[in-house]
């Protein structure tokens, strides 16, 4: 769970989207014998999301770039009135994966018939469409491992004030569904 705790709506700008930072959380996958296993992820707010072209997440991969793409950012809920709130983006903090204790270069692929990747950016495409793992550096094998560690960063940014028109409190309500798929 990430938590960006209390956002007072006189911090927000009325004219701009509103980059609200990064977060830290850690996904660990423990396996009680050495397996091959990957993880995917999907928008569970996915109807909430408000189109690449409404808005975009700032630092929203391992090279800090911009994030739009909505098979690359998750949506965070509505206003009461129906508006859509805003996005976040989620991805793996690639420098310092590990499996079973060892730095490992994480690599990606697609879920129907992998080609695996090192992964530069860290992102993950939603929607069990890609899916990620863990490879001994310099490779791009998936290996076994008992204990996986992802470092997982999330940016947020939601719209501006004007569009929301909000007065009372809003929650985020942003949710994404991490699968454990063996390989």
């Amino acid at each position: 769970m990430v938590d960006y705790g209390t956002i007072r709506l006189a911090t927000l700008s009325a004219t701009d989207v509103n980059q609200l930072g990064t977060k830290d959380v850690s996904l660990s996958i423990s396996c009680p014998s050495a397996t091959k296993a990957a993880w995917t992820i999907t928008d569970d707010r996915a109807d909430t999301h408000p189109g690449a072209s409404v808005i975009s997440i700032a630092n929203g991969d391992m090279t800090n770039s911009i994030v739009s793409d909505t098979t690359m950012s998750y949506g965070v809920g509505k206003t009461t009135e129906g508006v859509k709130i805003g996005a976040f983006s989620i991805y793996t903090d690639t420098a310092n994966v590990t499996a079973d204790g060892v730095k490992s270069d994480a690599i990606s692929g697609t879920v129907d018939s992998p080609v695996w990747q090192k992964s530069s950016t860290g992102i993950i495409k939603n929607g069990n469409m890609e899916m990620f793992t863990v490879a001994t550096k310099g490779t791009t094998e998936p290996v076994p491992y008992t204990l996986a560690i992802f470092p997982l960063k999330t940016s947020l940014a939601i719209q501006n004030t004007a569009t929301l028109a909000i007065t009372d409190d809003t929650d985020l309500d942003g949710q994404a569904t991490i699968t454990l798929k063996y390989l």
